[in-house]
């Protein structure tokens, strides 16, 4: 508004030739006029490169406002290539735009200095032109927030990776354990009192190393909770899987450890009854091996009346002999039956040695007769 167009300034011009026109020194004048036109035209000049200059960043300012991005970045590629497009967009475009905006700058304080120095008021650039500085520094610092937050991200993203890739190792060595405990808990008992025992010592070695695991496990709970802090979308990891299988590892070890209870009291009570079923047996074997010797021993007079005698008191010695047998036959076959009670099927005490019973028997039946 202060600056007079290419009319007026030929008009201005023309005023002045007619003034100096009737001046004698028109010399001196010319000079005059010629320096205030060669001004007028560096103010012009000045200007122009200047308005040139700033329009051209403001439009470039303009079109990049949104240049920095701010998507939410979910993997390690994706934040590594950002970060290194903003950093290079930091150090390269943005700092050539800084050297342009300097020397827009530089332009302006050129101009202002000749205006003062040539006495013309100070030059007020269009709305916009000069805030150069401002639209640099909004960009500038924009590039920057984003890079931290980037930054910020990606060691997050690393930290997620890291504890993601541990749990997932320890979650897989857990359940490989777990399948290797079912199987171990699922072996025989024992079939002895020395085996169960055997079998109930390695228990509370199993059970220590089980009480390890399950602490483990509730240490991966507190991974999953450090993750889920980081906002982390997915992890790969099915510890609830794992924690359910661990439980069940559990409720078999308390089975295994009651049954191998159970089965030692009752090998404890098996074995008993056989020390003492054992004895009966044998002691009934001996007295009736006993019984039928002396059926057998039984020597045949040679008179009559002694013949006779002896065939009539020979039966009834011989039933009573058997029955005493017969008793203790059926002591032994009721231990038997004890001994089917508490499992055992075969042993070196019951059937066999039950026939060798009656066989005997069956022997003092041929001496009687």
């Amino acid at each position: 508004a202060n600056s007079p167009d290419d009319k007026s300034i030929m008009t201005y011009l023309v005023m002045y030739f007619k003034a100096f026109s009737k001046v004698k020194d028109t010399g001196k004048h010319a000079r005059r006029i010629g320096k205030l036109v060669g001004s007028r035209r560096i103010h012009a000049e000045l200007k122009k490169r200047f308005e040139d200059a700033a329009k051209e960043l403001l439009a470039w300012f303009d079109e990049h406002k949104d240049e920095v991005s701010s998507a939410p970045l979910t993997t390690i590629d994706e934040a590594q290539k950002e970060l290194t497009a903003i950093t290079d967009f930091r150090r390269g475009v943005l700092a050539d735009k800084a050297r342009e905006v300097a020397a827009a700058a530089a332009l302006l304080s050129q101009l202002q200095v000749r205006l003062r120095t040539d006495g013309r008021a100070e030059y007020v650039a269009p709305a916009g032109l000069a805030e150069l500085n401002m639209h640099l520094d909004a960009l500038a610092a924009a590039a920057e927030a984003r890079s931290k937050e980037i930054r910020g991200n990606l060691e997050r993203l690393r930290k997620i990776e890291l504890l993601t890739t541990r749990l997932l190792g320890k979650t897989m060595r857990v359940q490989d354990w777990a399948s290797r405990a079912k199987k171990l808990l699922a072996c025989p008992l024992g079939d002895s009192v020395t085996a169960v025992a055997a079998n109930d010592a390695s228990h509370e070695a199993f059970e220590a190393e089980l009480a390890t695991v399950e602490e483990r496990t509730k240490a991966m709970g507190e991974v999953v909770k450090e993750l889920e802090a980081l906002e982390a979308s997915e992890y790969g990891v099915d510890l609830d899987a794992c924690t359910v299988e661990v439980a069940e590892v559990r409720k078999l070890s308390d089975e295994r450890r009651q049954a191998l209870k159970e089965r030692s009291g009752k090998l404890g009570e098996i074995e008993a009854a056989k020390k003492k079923d054992g004895k009966d047996l044998i002691a009934a074997l001996q007295a009736v091996q006993g019984i039928v010797d002396k059926a057998r021993s039984v020597a045949v007079p040679s008179d009559k009346a002694s013949i006779q005698a002896m065939l009539e008191g020979l039966p009834a010695l011989v039933d009573e002999e058997k029955a005493a047998a017969q008793k203790v036959l059926d002591g032994a076959k009721a231990g038997t039956e004890a001994l089917k009670e508490l499992g055992v099927t075969v042993n070196e005490y019951t059937s066999d040695s039950v026939d060798d019973v009656a066989a005997k028997l069956a022997q003092l039946e041929t001496a009687q007769e």
